[in-house]
């Protein structure tokens, strides 16, 4: 026969650790919801090495060594986005806009290296996330939650990870969070736009409505 006091445990432990986890989850969701409300909303880009308002081989000493969805027959799969090297260790890469970081990575991490994951608030309420692979070691300046700004310096060009020479990996995913993944069919299939055009597409549009110099529009959105 039970007495009040272990009857009172039998029922009410279940319910006790119920809402522990129940509670957790909701401040879990909670925290998300003030991260994503807190993001800045990105409005224009610019690109993340060497001059970042013109492209990569376009007026950049940067220039591109590995095509955006082209075949990789070492990862049997298409590659998610572009290689940037000016052949040099060492240089600045930059936040393509401001976001918040998602995702670090250290060591070889599958073949990325260091990498940074930041994602970005678009102004149509989208959500895409920018990752920047093979940084040098100890040199990321930049940890999950932070917020960063556009241009902001996060790391330095390394060859860490799965890598033969000095370069940026950047590629762009659509969605809240760079799913890491490997297409085997066409990169667009997979939210994987090319991340040149992405940027490209973005880095005018406030001249329809502010004066054409990049260095007002620069100076706009690092206020």
């Amino acid at each position: 026969m039970r007495t009040k006091s272990s009857l009172w445990h039998f029922v009410s432990l279940p319910s006790l650790r119920f809402q522990i986890a129940f509670f957790g989850l909701v401040g879990s969701l909670l925290s998300i919801a003030h991260s994503a409300s807190a993001l800045e909303v990105a409005r224009v880009f610019v690109f993340p090495v060497g001059n970042e308002w013109k492209a990569p081989g376009e007026g950049n000493e940067y220039v591109v060594i590995g095509g955006y969805c082209v075949w990789d027959a070492a990862q049997g799969g298409y590659h998610t986005g572009v290689d940037l090297s000016n052949g040099q260790e060492g240089g600045a890469v930059k936040a393509i806009a401001v976001g918040d970081v998602v995702r670090k990575t250290t060591g070889y991490s599958g073949g990325w290296g260091n990498s940074i994951v930041i994602r970005h608030l678009l102004p149509n309420g989208e959500y895409w996330c920018s990752r920047y692979a093979h940084l040098q070691d100890n040199s990321i300046t930049v940890n999950v939650g932070d917020l960063v700004q556009i241009g902001q310096t996060i790391g330095l060009v390394g060859s860490t990870g799965l890598s033969s020479q000095p370069h940026l990996h950047l590629q762009i995913t659509e969605g809240p969070e760079d799913p890491a993944y490997i297409p085997n069919a066409p990169c667009a299939m997979y939210g994987y736009p090319d991340p040149l055009k992405f940027i490209r597409d973005r880095l005018a549009a406030p001249l329809a409505t502010e004066p054409s110099t990049w260095g007002h529009v620069k100076s706009l959105y690092r206020q």
